[in-house]
């Protein structure tokens, strides 16, 4: 949704043009490669950036490693 949002408010793009590139780019760029790769992963950090306790927590894991 914020995508949406920010593609139609900031680069003048159609509802159309957008779902259209989401179907047919997107969804199957993410499905090949970042879904699969997911199960490799020690820790998914979801929301990315916003997720203020989750980077918290990988901060103090990077801490402990460096100092013991």
């Amino acid at each position: 949704m914020r995508k949406l949002k920010r593609d139609i408010e900031e680069r003048d793009r159609d509802v159309r043009s957008i779902v259209h590139q989401y179907l047919e780019t997107v969804r199957p760029m993410n499905e090949q490669f970042v879904e699969k790769t997911k199960n490799y992963a020690d820790i998914i950090i979801i929301e990315g950036g916003n997720n203020q306790a989750s980077i918290n927590l990988v901060q103090e894991k990077i801490h402990l490693l460096l100092t013991a």
